[in-house]
């Protein structure tokens, strides 16, 4: 079922309630919550990763909190919509950060994530 997120950073953008394993797989939001700190470290220690355009770095946010603490509505997964992640990660990640390890590879993440068609109810994240 459900579970109320404890993660302060994630809260801000609508992730009440989240669902464990998490869309990539962490098992706890224990886990989850350290996978995020570490990541979130990574990306302002090197934002140069993260291109200037207005909305990306929120954006990036969102989706590296919707991958990690997967957002629960009803008792299931509210996945994020596939389409959404491709155009954040084409629009707003530099290719150094494409070409960087794999868990900061946003674009190899997307994957994991349904097409709109395929599942109306994921949650779509914009760039404005």
């Amino acid at each position: 079922g459900c579970l109320t997120n404890p993660y302060s950073f994630c809260l801000k953008f609508g992730f009440q309630q989240v669902i464990m394993p998490s869309i990539i797989g962490q098992t706890s939001v224990t886990e989850a919550r350290n996978h995020l700190n570490y990541l979130m470290y990574e990306i302002n220690s090197w934002n140069l990763f993260i291109k200037p355009v207005f909305g990306c770095m929120e954006s990036v946010d969102k989706f590296i909190c919707g991958l990690h603490m997967s957002e629960c509505v009803d008792g299931k997964h509210r996945p994020l919509c596939r389409e959404s992640c491709q155009v954040v990660a084409r629009t707003c990640i530099t290719k150094s950060l494409h070409n960087s390890w794999t868990f900061l590879n946003m674009e190899y993440f997307c994957k994991f994530l349904p097409y709109q068609v395929d599942d109306p109810t994921c949650r779509p994240v914009g760039t404005s």
